[in-house]
Parts: C-alpha cells; structure tokens; sequence
C-alpha cells in the first residue's frame, strides 16, 4: 500500500469520525499503527488533516459564521455569538499550549488511546442519564445557540479540554458538556461543530509551526490529499450525523467506544 493511498483512507476515517463522538484523533493513531503509517509525520498529518474535516463546518455552517459581518444581524446577537465562541476556546487553548509537548510525546499511543474511549464513553452513559433525568422534569431551558449562556460556553469548554487526551474526543466531550448542562441534542451537537473551529485552528497552527521544519515537498503532498479526502467526507457526514443523533441518541456510540477499547487493549 502507497503512502498516498494510505492518506486517502486516513482522510476518509477522519471526515467520518471528526463529528461522530467517538475520537478521530483516536482512531487515526490505532490505524496508523495498523497500517504501518506510524512516524514522527505521522502525528502532523493526523493533526492537519482534522483542519480538512473543520472546514466542512465552515462551508455547512457559513450562515452563522456570516452573520458576523452583516449589519442587519443585531449587534448584541452578534457579541453574544462571537463571545461564546470565544469563551468555548480559552480552556483547552490554555491547556494545549501548556502542555503541548507533553500530550505530544506521552499521548499520542494506543494504549493510551483505549483508554480514553473507555473513560469517554462511560461519561457518555452518564450524560444519557442527566439528559433523562432532565427530560422527564421539563428542566431544557436553552434550545438554540443564542440561548447558550456564557456560564455554559465555559463549561462546555472545560469538558472539550479533555478531548486532549487522544480516545476522549472533541465531538463527545463538547456534546457531553452541552447535554449536562441543559442542551438537547442537536444544539448541543451543532454548539459542538462550531466550537471545533477556532480550537482546531490554533491547535494545527502551533503544530504546524513546531514541525514545519521537518516537512518535506511529499510530505506536504500527502497532507494536500489527506485534508481534501477528509473535506469531502466530512461534508457528507455532518447532516448525516445531526439525524442519527436524533435518533438513537449516545449509547451506541459508547458501546462502540468500549468495544474497540477493550479490542485495542488486548490487541497491542
């Protein structure tokens, strides 16, 4: 197997999983290991290509992103939203620059991945519990984006600090965070999305800035083809994502979590 088509099936993975709450990140590490793509690049190019995945949300969601720019929005919406947007950042910017080399060198493992599927996908089960618990009570208060409160962005944004550990995920974490504070689904979901793009940005910009010197004319060849293959994926995949969620909700995603946890664990 080449290395190109090795970037385009990790591409692949990564615009399915960017948005499932099941760790991209996480699946990356075990496939590489899979398919012997298991370099110093290669934890560059697991990082870059997650950019691809954003920039699906930047296309599908460029209403909101818009709206920014457009005097007929009210300024107070647009303060609000881009506030938010801010806050939801801090905590795991904060944490990722801090501890960058650190979750670089110790993190980047699949056993450390299983792990962090494993964890996750308990805190998944729980947050089904919250969110029950609240539905029967009629406790959801806030059912769009701009009924977020700064308290809750905050908050959300701590739990998102811990999809720094490779296996947590982004996506789970955000959503975990999201639904336990109130949030249905698909807020909670979308919230999540949106929040993925300054703290994506920052993350494969510093990464980019630490190992930009050791990146060959091929490697940037196999980050061009793994970050389009991982756009184009991840278009098709967050609408479709949205409509599961609504669904069938976490717990088959958790269950899957702990499945291929437990598989990693014992098969490495």
């Amino acid at each position: 197997m080449t290395d190109i088509v090795k970037a385009v099936i990790l591409g692949i993975v990564e615009g399915i999983t960017e948005f499932l709450p099941i760790s991209s990140t996480g699946h990356l590490i075990i496939l590489n290991r899979s398919i012997h793509f298991d370099n110093p690049f290669t934890q560059h190019f697991d990082i870059a290509i997650q950019l691809g995945a954003i920039l699906a949300v930047l296309v599908m969601y460029r209403q909101f992103f818009l709206d920014f720019f457009r005097p007929s929005v009210p300024f107070r919406v647009r303060t609000h939203r881009f506030v938010l947007w801010v806050i939801v950042t801090i905590p795991a910017g904060i944490v990722g620059v801090l501890f960058h080399s650190v979750i670089k060198r110790d993190l980047f493992k699949p056993s450390v991945v299983a792990w962090g599927l494993i964890t996750g996908a308990v805190l998944m089960i729980i947050a089904e519990f919250i969110l029950k618990k609240r539905a029967k009570k009629r406790l959801f208060y806030m059912q769009t984006i701009d009924d977020i409160s700064l308290k809750q962005s905050f908050f959300i944004g701590c739990c998102q600090a811990f999809a720094l550990w490779p296996g947590m995920s982004r996506s789970a974490c955000s959503i975990i965070g999201g639904v336990s504070s109130g949030l249905p689904y698909t807020t909670a979901a979308q919230f999540s999305f949106l929040a993925a793009v300054p703290i994506m940005i920052l993350a494969t910009g510093a990464d980019m800035i630490h190992g930009f010197s050791s990146l060959t004319m091929a490697h940037c060849q196999l980050l061009g083809i793994g970050f389009f293959t991982a756009f184009l994926v991840a278009l098709l995949s967050v609408s479709a994502f949205i409509s599961l969620l609504n669904k069938i909700h976490l717990w088959p995603f958790a269950v899957y979590r702990i499945f291929l946890g437990f598989c990693v664990i014992y098969g490495y």
